[in-house]
């Protein structure tokens, strides 16, 4: 029969191994380092597992519990930091993408509102042109003018706003003549 000293004895042993085996498998799962930041073949699970035995079963499974929550918190924050960089990111590309979509609709509206003023300005030529109070001439020297207005064209009319309104009521008195 064998001694409650030697039952006892084996007992604590096997708990140590059990506690160091736990520590080992998640050291590996979770590669928390024995210390620094860097977790490799000197300072993983095999070392978290050979210094069970030796640094009694009992004490190493504290020192690992503190190792271990200070790597997993460590991490954690990395990761709410990431997200948090990440998030910011996608905001300011929505937000890039809305004011170039609003950009886009007020170059679209401008561009509309050119082609509707052209359309005015060709319909208020043909009109004055169709009241017999504008040559098709002084229209081609009225668009020229308008276009190169740096150009001194010889009977371009002025673009004054008075000028223009004397030369339309002058026109027809002038064709009377």
């Amino acid at each position: 029969m064998k001694s409650p000293e030697l039952v006892g004895f084996l007992i604590g042993l096997g708990i140590v191994f059990l506690i160091s085996l736990w520590i080992a498998i998640d050291a590996q799962n979770n590669r928390i380092p024995t210390f620094g930041d860097e977790y490799n073949i000197n300072t993983g699970a095999l070392t978290w597992f050979l210094a069970g035995p030796f640094l009694c079963g009992l004490f190493i499974i504290h020192i690992y519990l503190i190792k271990r929550s200070a790597v997993m918190n460590k991490r954690a924050e990395q990761r709410r930091r990431e997200y948090a960089t990440e998030a910011r990111e996608r905001v300011l590309e929505q937000e890039r993408r809305e004011r170039k979509r609003e950009l886009e609709e007020v170059i679209a509206d401008l561009r509309h509102r050119v082609r509707d003023l052209q359309f005015d300005i060709a319909s208020l030529l043909r009109l004055l042109q169709s009241k017999n109070l504008i040559t098709p001439t002084d229209m081609a020297l009225l668009i020229a003018k308008r276009v190169l207005p740096d150009s001194n064209l010889p009977g371009a009319p002025s673009f004054q706003a008075d000028q223009e309104a004397t030369a339309i009521q002058a026109a027809p008195a002038e064709r009377k003549k």
